[in-house]
């Protein structure tokens, strides 16, 4: 995406609950990094056109994105995974004060390492934790979908890195293109890399 087009594109999405904006001026003084809020409200959408009820976040943060999640789906299962169980808890804070009929579970820990604790037959899963794990990470949590379920993959471009190569994140390009690889030799799973944020990727089970 053109960066000029990006602050126009998210200016015209409000977050949905108070707090929001104050969250993601903290995140931006700790650097902490958080999903656009154009990718935000995309979710909630296919959430609700998918009439998702049960949800799986890998790489929750604070809950940030989280909050986007519960948005579109109103009521409902939604895990959070995430290594840092104090981010956790705070991402619990968050979401209890929205006031959702949301079914909240919480896991703890290493993505690799706690696929056995996850659910099945889920609606929709978004992963975004460290990249260096993408295709390991896609091709263990691919299964839990229900047939006809969504796994939404986040930033894609590594910050342009895909395209143009500058010796860091090797790790994580190779990661990347071995998932695209995949979906190429396995076209029966329907997919889209859209330019959103830093690219987001659909694959439908």
């Amino acid at each position: 995406m053109n960066p000029l087009a990006e602050p126009i594109i998210n200016s015209l999405v409000r977050p949905p609950f108070v707090g929001m904006d104050e969250l993601r001026r903290k995140a931006e003084a700790d650097k902490f990094p958080l999903i656009d809020d154009s990718i935000g409200a995309f979710l909630a959408s296919q959430i609700r056109l998918m009439g998702a009820k049960r949800v799986l976040e890998l790489g929750s943060g604070f809950g940030y994105s989280a909050l986007w999640l519960a948005y579109g789906m109103q009521a409902g299962e939604l895990w959070l995974c995430e290594f840092h169980e104090h981010l956790l808890e705070e991402a619990k804070a968050h979401l209890d004060k929205t006031g959702l009929i949301i079914n909240l579970n919480l896991i703890s820990g290493n993505v690799m390492d706690n696929v056995s604790k996850m659910p099945v037959n889920l609606d929709l899963i978004f992963l975004d934790i460290d990249k260096k794990f993408y295709f390991d990470a896609f091709l263990k949590t691919l299964p839990l979908l229900r047939d006809g379920g969504l796994l939404v993959v986040d930033n894609l471009f590594l910050r342009g890195r895909l395209f143009e190569p500058d010796g860091k994140k090797q790790m994580a390009r190779e990661q990347v293109f071995l998932l695209l690889d995949w979906l190429k030799q396995n076209p029966k799973h329907h997919s889209q890399l859209l330019p959103l944020g830093d690219g987001l990727l659909l694959v439908e089970k």
